[in-house]
């Protein structure tokens, strides 16, 4: 049995829960009985055990090692642990162990000898536990070699911003849909430009030829599960996520209005000044003690007046109580009847004034331009 064979195994397993032995069987040639204990081996020989490893795991079977927990084992064989033992635990190979080993020994090591090939495990334990391997060094030398985001060969550079695109102007698009709406933007064309090749973009150099990413662009897809992932990487699996993220894509940015100086502002009343159009200045005490008399005083002559004539007619009346109180009141109303017509009076006064300035003008026969007015 090939060595790689249980890993196929086991991602088959977990990308299908579901799968029997039987069919696993079938699907890579071999009996039951094997595919029965390379499941057992890893605790996937049932559906809910699959279930549970992938709720908790995921698909993936080899998680990346956390950094800490790769500087603990290091400083657990510095103080003279087995490397089986620390291996068995973290579940990795030796061989991973001592390329952990061999990173920090050429960290700590100085320039004269960092080509120098190291062909004894003993040198490099030796080396490694002297106090020239810092913790800063080994954990720089720990970092993970392994290609990702933008350093990756299947990284598409645009297509977060395109993905953010659509869903800001249709929150209510299925993942198929915003897979279709994405690869029909003019965007993809130049997807493939931006490809990696040793550590650097694909035509960035005058030398690169894209010839091969052109033809390669009728047979580059994008699946549901890549669309999943870059909205998951922005918390929008949901249509409540995406429909906020929509509205406030969708709010105009505030505009904020520049500082304006002292200076600035007394330039510009001078500039643009008229004297005609400036305001009046603010009256004087005098003429401030002497308007309400001028308003009041005529009004209060009229009133008088009219008290006057009611309480003669009154006086002279000789038909009884009945009719004396029947002229105060029509006094009264004669009196409220005039207040109101002098209060819209103003309103027709307004109509006028407003029908003057509406002229029409027309030709007479000799060709002089003539106007019309209400008044």
């Amino acid at each position: 049995m090939k060595k790689v064979l249980p890993g196929k195994i086991i991602r088959f397993v977990l990308k299908n829960p579901s799968a029997s032995p039987q069919r696993i069987a079938q699907q890579f040639a071999i009996s039951k009985g094997t595919a029965w204990n390379i499941l057992k081996s890893r605790g996937l020989n049932t559906r809910q055990k699959r279930e549970s490893y992938i709720n908790t795991h995921g698909i993936r079977i080899r998680k990346p090692i956390d950094q800490k927990l790769k500087l603990t084992a290091i400083n657990r064989y510095k103080q003279g642990e087995s490397v089986s033992a620390i291996c068995r635990e973290l579940g990795i190979s030796r061989t991973i162990f001592y390329k952990w080993i061999k990173r920090c020994y050429s960290s700590s090591e100085e320039p004269r000898e960092a080509g120098r090939r190291v062909d004894k495990f003993t040198r490099v334990s030796s080396r490694l536990r002297s106090p020239e391997a810092t913790s800063a060094r080994i954990i720089e030398a720990l970092q993970s070699r392994r290609p990702n985001g933008e350093r990756h060969w299947r990284y598409i550079p645009m297509l977060s911003d395109t993905v953010l695109d659509v869903v800001s102007k249709h929150p209510e698009y299925s993942l198929r849909a915003i897979k279709r709406e994405v690869l029909s933007t003019r965007k993809v064309s130049s997807w493939r430009e931006s490809r990696w090749i040793s550590g650097r973009p694909i035509g960035s150099q005058p030398g690169d030829s894209i010839a091969p990413i052109r033809s390669g662009l009728q047979n580059d897809s994008i699946g549901t599960t890549t669309i999943y992932n870059t909205l998951k990487r922005f918390n929008l699996t949901t249509y409540q996520n995406r429909l906020s993220f929509a509205k406030s894509a969708q709010q105009a940015d505030v505009v904020a209005r520049p500082q304006e100086e002292t200076s600035d502002r007394v330039r510009y009343v001078y500039d643009n000044f008229v004297p005609q159009l400036a305001p009046a200045p603010p009256p004087s005490f005098f003429s401030r003690f002497v308007k309400p008399f001028i308003l009041f005083t005529p009004l209060s002559f009229f009133l008088f007046l009219i008290l006057l004539l009611a309480g003669n007619t009154v006086v002279d009346t000789k038909g009884g109580i009945v009719s004396q109180i029947g002229i105060i009141f029509s006094f009264i109303s004669l009196f409220f009847g005039m207040l109101f017509f002098l209060y819209s009076l103003k309103y027709y006064l307004t109509i006028g004034i407003v029908l003057s300035f509406s002229r029409k003008s027309h030709l007479t026969s000799d060709g002089v331009s003539q106007h019309k007015s209400f008044l």
